[in-house]
């Protein structure tokens, strides 16, 4: 990295392959593939639900692969219905003519939390980590950070704050060991 950032914030995928480029803190996010369906469909819960049904996914994304071999793994059987858009995709939802959208679940939070009548089921299909970017090998300021998320967690403002922006529950933030040094302060 240039070393023009002290942390990045965002939907940055905890991989080993970007390990290699730099630092991470702990999970704060578990990111992956979800299912958007309606809200009145009580009958929606798991994969189980959707046997013998119609599941939207964006043409060109991974979402109808994902889909697909996660329904062959619980030997479930359902039809994938590639649409050019997620709006479009969300458009057959909410005509009834698909049982549910598959798509990256951080995508499908925005439509369900703006339009009434949709919901993001907690299921996730894979499961990627996400976690704050950290300048390599500064081991120190990493426990900083890590600390300081363990203390917000521990003082239940993490869960406060993820409660605001998700609708299911927080990733644990594991244990680190000692306490931070300074208060962490995030701004320009």
């Amino acid at each position: 990295g240039s070393g023009q950032a002290d942390l990045v914030i965002g939907g940055l995928a905890h991989t080993r392959a970007a390990e290699l480029a730099l630092d991470f803190s702990q999970t704060t996010y578990v990111a992956g593939e979800g299912l958007l369906v309606l809200a009145s469909d009580n009958s929606m819960a798991d994969l189980q639900s959707l046997a013998g049904r119609q599941v939207a996914v964006v043409q060109g994304s991974t979402s109808g692969e994902v889909l697909l071999a996660a329904a062959q793994g619980a030997g479930v059987a359902l039809s994938v219905l590639p649409q050019p858009t997620l709006e479009a995709a969300i458009a057959l939802l909410q005509g009834g003519q698909v049982a549910a959208v598959a798509a990256d679940r951080a995508l499908l939070l925005g439509p369900a939390y703006a339009t009434p009548g949709l919901v993001v089921l907690p299921l996730r299909l894979t499961e990627v980590p996400l976690a704050l970017g950290l300048p390599a090998g500064d081991s120190a300021f990493r426990d900083l950070v890590n600390l300081t998320l363990q203390v917000l967690k521990v003082e239940g403002r993490f869960d406060a704050l993820y409660a605001v922006w998700f609708d299911d529950a927080p990733p644990a933030v594991e244990v680190w060991p000692g306490a931070p040094y300074r208060a962490l302060r995030l701004g320009g």
